[in-house]
């Protein structure tokens, strides 16, 4: 297995969270627990959530695999482990259709992350630029 906070392997396409109960009773995370939550929040994009809320569907901009995230115990407190697997486009518009991502489903052209956050930046900078004469 890859390392906790390694990036997504091409031959991965499911992963899933579990909390572990320690001597005091508290509850953590496994690893893959949280390798889910970083890559959910540092390193795929976020396309969109289902109609209910609870499911939601991201990118992986090195590669423009979909992933999906759920909570298969939602019942448990705070929502229980996670679940974070691959869907096919053909999956991901049937389940998506209300959100309209046909549009952010197209490939973000061969750009890296880091290209892309330059671009950004650049773009933020030349509309945020004071007005001179102040």
């Amino acid at each position: 297995m890859a390392s906790p906070m390694a990036e997504l392997a091409p031959e991965e396409v499911d992963l899933r969270g579990n909390w572990v109960v320690q001597k005091d009773r508290s509850v953590v995370a496994d690893a893959t627990e949280r390798r889910i939550e970083w890559l959910t929040t540092q390193k795929l994009e976020r396309i969109a959530n289902d109609s209910s809320g609870w499911e939601t569907l991201y990118r992986d901009p090195r590669d423009g695999r979909l992933w999906e995230l759920t909570d298969p115990q939602s019942g448990s407190q705070g929502g229980g482990p996670r679940h974070l697997h691959v869907l096919s486009r053909d999956e991901a518009t049937a389940k998506y259709e209300h959100a309209a991502i046909n549009k952010s489903l197209e490939p973000t052209a061969g750009r890296s992350v880091a290209a892309r956050k330059i671009m950004k930046t650049h773009l933020l900078q030349s509309t945020s630029a004071p007005a001179s004469g102040a």
